[in-house]
């Protein structure tokens, strides 16, 4: 139990900060930290409902869900603007850029109104359900729980990987690498340095895709004034480009996992 408490002791801690922060000091790295930090708790939820299927890990789930989902749209806007600025065209495309602006500025707000005290209450006290039932886990389902996850990363290796199930395979593997944090990697220590590889390799493609996804399904082209069109749309091919690399080099590492 000392690794499942040191570790939620850790999210606590965290998200307890992240929920009082200051609005006007909350950062693009606050919001990416508090969407990593919801991320591991989760990971903690799925071993604790492994191990006790009766414990409703979606009912504790729920209470951080709606702040979660809304800070979604403000990274990947964020992520946005980072692309453009890793390519230095940011400052190339000064309309755009003050609107991505107003939209973040507006989502910001909304999560601001979203995370009030009401709801912070709610989120403690599902804490307070959580380190009840750490105290009631047996250890031999945790080891279950990582060896049956692990099964079914292979599985869907096995099965070939396509942009579509990719984003599965990430959260999966995202999964594995919180719940060897969570028991100590010392106790499992399988593939560790190729699962790092991938979920990195997968992050950078994760990122890049999200936005082509973003750009065909909101239109984003064409939302582009006139003066800067060309640019994005010159970004976005670069960008396509950069993604289809990347999802060569995951498939090249994941036959390397097989």
């Amino acid at each position: 139990m000392k690794h499942l408490s040191k570790y939620f002791k850790s999210r606590k801690k965290a998200l307890t900060f992240l929920l009082r922060y200051s609005k006007r000091k909350f950062s693009k790295k606050a919001f990416h930290r508090f969407r990593v930090e919801v991320k591991r708790l989760n990971a903690l939820l799925q071993i604790l409902h492994r191990a006790n299927p009766k414990f409703d890990f979606k009912s504790v789930q729920k209470a951080i869900r709606k702040l979660f989902k809304k800070a979604g749209p403000i990274r990947e806007m964020q992520l946005e603007k980072d692309l453009l600025s890793e390519h230095k065209l940011l400052d190339k495309v000064p309309d755009l850029k003050s609107k991505l602006d107003k939209e973040i500025q507006k989502r910001r707000n909304e999560f601001f109104k979203s995370r009030n005290l009401a709801r912070t209450k709610k989120i403690k006290k599902r804490f307070r359900r959580i380190q009840k039932e750490i105290k009631n886990q047996k250890p031999l389902e945790f080891t279950h729980f990582i060896e049956d996850l692990w099964e079914e990363i292979l599985l869907m290796i096995a099965s070939g990987i396509d942009p579509v199930n990719a984003h599965l395979l990430r959260k999966k593997l995202k999964i594995y690498q919180y719940s060897l944090e969570i028991l100590g990697k010392n106790n499992f220590p399988i593939h560790i340095p190729k699962i790092e590889e991938l979920s990195s390799l997968l992050g950078a493609w994760h990122d890049r895709d999200v936005f082509l996804i973003r750009v065909e399904a909101e239109d984003l082209i064409a939302k582009v004034s006139p003066d800067e069109r060309k640019i994005f749309t010159g970004f976005v091919e670069s960008i396509r480009q950069e993604s289809a690399e990347m999802f060569q080099a995951i498939q090249t590492k994941l036959a390397q996992i097989q």
